[in-house]
Order: structure tokens, then C-alpha cells, then sequence
């Protein structure tokens, strides 16, 4: 099997390396079972045995079970393979089951323990293109100077009108930054080593939400919360913008991991090194295996922009942006990087577009990453999300 993609959590469950049954929350409470409880599924004389996953929007009377599971020589338990299921209904499409509890329990391995915003304002859709989004308002005032350095400043721009939280650009940082299969203990004990992960949120009624998908990694905030904590300089910022990371300086204290407000670094419990030999021929050369016992994060793959720096300067022109790799790996192509302070640019287009808005901006810390509101082009869309945030 592939680590890379066991690891990979499900769009709509954020649930890795193990497969679930999704249940739809009130069909969960009318047989008494919680997330994590294990049902077993019955169609004539074979059954399967999973945990469960609440899924808003699920249909009341169905229940989705993925196939792929339950392989010999992968290691997982027999009862997860519901392939057999298909053959005991004799290849129809529609069919019933007997569900019962078995009172078992399974603690999932979830990459998002929450998926309600809480009328919190981190995200926002529309109903038009053109419609512009008030997000929370910015601090006119200042508790830092802003130093003026020459040269590009790096920022992103993710329209989440765009986004379908496919996962691809979470296994490309995954190969292009070296980052661990860390297993799915380490994920039920909240340790993943992903530096950017895609949120899901369900917006208004459990039966038929909205789904939203929110690309969340280091936003490389102009005045970073971790920066003004660290206390051997370990995290700090460059003159292009970049919220860098020192690896040998870091002493591992994971104050600048409790001042993230994105919540976004990832500490190094493990030495992650590779064992076998053949497995370092994973390894992207361009970027240190980083050690047990130092923190890390997303550095808009800043090996990629030294490349560029490196071919302009022997070119004698200017720097042109790289592509990250969760922007070149992106199919909808809903991640652009660019120079901020070039108004010709992608990303300085599209920073003022209406539909722009930055997460947590209220709080001053300037981040580069700004996000495109989506777009549901129906009556009362944008209210639901509006309503849940006042």
C-alpha cells in the first residue's frame, strides 16, 4: 500500500488510514451510536464491521461504506473488506442491510475534530462573482514598524470557489518537503505532520448543509504571533516576507506553536529519518530532513523561489515566481503565488477582487495569504453563512 495516500484524510470525514461507515447524524442518534462506535452490516450471510462517522447531509436511509479496505496483504482486519457485501446482493443496485451494535469502540483518526465555524467569520460564500465580502475589521493601529526592505514580497491567493478539497496539494507538499508518514496513533493523539491541510465546514442544517472546504498552511503573517516568542530567534522574518524557520537554532520550547492563531506548526515527536536505504530515494534533495525535537512548517517552498533567484540572476533578469508545489499540483488550479508588491501580478489582481478576504485579519498580524469567497449562486446562500457568524 501507499503511505502517502493511507494517511490522506477523506474530504468529507477527515478520517485516515481507516475505513468508516458514514451515518448520517439522525439516523446516529435513533440507533444510540456515536462517532467511533463500531456497527456491523449485514447482507445475507456476510457482514462487515466498522466504525462510524457522522456525516451531515448523509441520507437518513443510507449508508456509505468505501471499498478498497480489508486486503490480505496490507494488514487490515478482514472485516473491513465490503467488497463481499456487493456479492451477497447478487449485483443489484439497490438492496437492504440489518445493522446492529456491537458496542465496540474505535477512537477515529481525525484530522478535524470540528467542522461547525461556530459563528465564527474564518470563512465566507456569496451568491454572485461580483459580490463583495465585509469581513472583520483591521486594526488601525499598529504595535510593530513595518521595515522597508527592497525586493518581491511572496503571497498566495486560494479561491475557495475553486477548491474541492481533493488532497492533492497535501500530498504534493508532503513529497516536495520531506514530511513523515507519521501513522494513525500519532493522528488520534493530534500529531500529523501535514503543512497544509484542507478544513471542511458544514454550514446551517445537519440534513442538507453547505459544504465548504478551507486550504489552511502558514500564512506567513507580517507581524507573526510565533516570531515575538521564540527565545533563541528560531522563527523569523525575511526581508522578502517569509516567516523563516531556523532548524538548528530551534530548541523545540513550542511557544511559537501555542501563539499560532492558525494553528499550523508541527513539532517533530519522532526522528523521522528513513530506516532503508531505498526508502531516502523519497527524499527531495533540495530540502534538510528535519530532526526529532524541532519545530517546523510551510515556507511557500522556498527552496523553489532560491532555484528562481538563483536562474535570474545567472540570466541577468529578474526573479520570476516559482509555482509551489501545492499550486502546480492543484487541478483546479485554486492556489496562484506571486510577488504581492508587483500590481501586474496574479496575485495582486486578484487581492482585490470583491470576493477577497483574509482569516483572522482582525487580530493585526498581516497575513499573505488571502482567500476568495465562494460563490453559491442561489437565494439565501450567502445569508446561511452571514446568519451563523453574527
Amino acid at each position: 500500500h501507499v503511505p502517502w495516500l493511507r494517511e490522506l484524510p477523506d474530504p468529507l470525514t477527515r478520517v485516515a488510514w481507516i475505513p468508516c461507515i458514514r451515518i448520517a447524524p439522525r439516523t446516529a442518534r435513533s440507533l444510540g451510536v456515536a462517532d467511533g462506535d463500531v456497527l456491523e452490516v449485514k447482507v445475507g450471510e456476510e457482514t462487515v464491521r466498522m466504525p462510524v462517522r457522522l456525516q451531515p447531509g448523509q441520507h437518513p436511509r443510507v449508508l456509505a461504506i468505501p471499498f478498497g479496505y480489508g486486503r490480505a496483504h496490507t494488514g487490515d482486519p478482514p472485516e473491513w473488506n465490503a467488497t463481499r457485501l456487493l456479492a451477497a446482493a447478487g449485483g443489484a443496485r439497490s438492496f437492504t442491510v440489518d445493522v446492529r451494535r456491537t458496542g465496540a469502540h474505535e477512537d477515529l483518526p481525525l484530522m478535524q475534530w470540528h467542522t461547525r465555524t461556530e459563528g465564527r467569520p474564518i470563512l465566507h460564500q456569496v451568491t454572485r462573482p461580483d459580490e463583495a465580502v465585509h469581513g472583520p475589521h483591521v486594526p488601525d493601529a499598529d504595535l510593530w514598524n513595518t521595515p522597508k526592505t527592497p525586493g518581491p514580497k511572496w503571497g498566495m491567493i486560494i479561491d475557495l470557489d475553486a477548491c474541492t478539497g481533493c488532497g492533492a496539494c497535501m500530498v504534493a507538499c508532503q513529497a516536495e518537503n520531506n514530511l513523515p508518514v507519521v501513522g494513525p496513533e500519532a493522528i488520534r493523539n493530534h500529531r500529523d505532520m501535514y503543512w497544509i491541510r484542507i478544513d471542511r465546514y458544514d454550514i446551517g442544517d445537519e440534513d442538507n448543509p453547505d459544504v465548504l472546504f478551507q486550504p489552511m498552511l502558514c500564512a506567513q503573517c507580517g507581524h507573526a504571533p510565533c516570531e515575538t516568542v521564540c527565545p533563541v530567534l528560531a522563527t523569523m522574518h525575511s526581508s522578502e516576507g517569509l516567516n523563516e524557520q531556523v532548524y538548528n537554532r530551534c530548541v523545540g520550547t513550542r511557544y511559537c506553536a501555542n501563539n499560532c492563531p492558525y494553528k499550523v506548526r508541527r513539532f517533530n515527536f519522532f526522528d523521522p529519518a528513513p530506516p532503508q536505504p531505498v526508502e531516502r530515494l523519497l527524499l527531495n534533495p533540495d530540502v534538510v530532513v528535519r530532526e526529532r525535537g524541532v519545530m517546523e512548517k510551510c515556507t511557500f517552498c522556498v527552496q523553489r523561489i532560491q532555484r528562481a533567484r538563483i536562474e535570474a540572476r545567472a540570466a541577468g533578469e529578474p526573479i520570476h515566481p516559482p509555482e509551489t508545489a501545492c499550486q502546480q499540483s492543484c487541478p483546479a488550479r485554486a492556489i496562484r503565488f506571486g510577488d504581492r508588491t508587483d500590481p501586474n501580478s496574479e496575485v495582486a489582481e486578484a487581492s482585490r477582487h470583491p470576493r477577497r478576504f483574509q482569516v483572522l485579519a482582525e487580530l493585526g498580524i498581516e497575513p499573505a495569504i488571502t482567500y476568495l469567497a465562494r460563490v453559491r449562486a442561489r437565494s439565501g446562500a450567502a445569508g446561511t453563512v452571514r446568519e451563523e457568524e453574527t
